[in-house]
């Protein structure tokens, strides 16, 4: 089961990369799903990784989607390849 936005995982992203629910939501919005990342076939949430190139920096979000649910859950934010905030 996926961490919703509010989980200090996700928060520490946000705080660290300062970025806000909208910056998330255009990174998400312009970007393009990389299916070598992704996992379609999971049940019953699918995983999805974007990529997206805004100016200089280079995103990658990972969410997860329950189609039953019709709910998108951040799980995970990476700038320019870096993670922080790891578990």
């Amino acid at each position: 089961m996926g961490c919703k936005l509010t989980c200090n995982f996700q928060v520490c992203q946000l705080v660290y990369y300062d970025i806000d629910k909208s910056n998330v939501l255009s990174i998400l919005d312009g970007g393009e799903v990389n299916f070598s990342k992704s996992n379609k076939e999971q049940e019953p949430c699918q995983l999805y990784l974007i990529e997206n190139q805004i100016e200089e920096d280079f995103f990658e979000v990972m969410f997860e989607y329950c189609s039953k649910t019709k709910k998108v859950t951040v799980m995970n934010i990476s700038l320019n390849n870096s993670e922080v905030c790891k578990n």
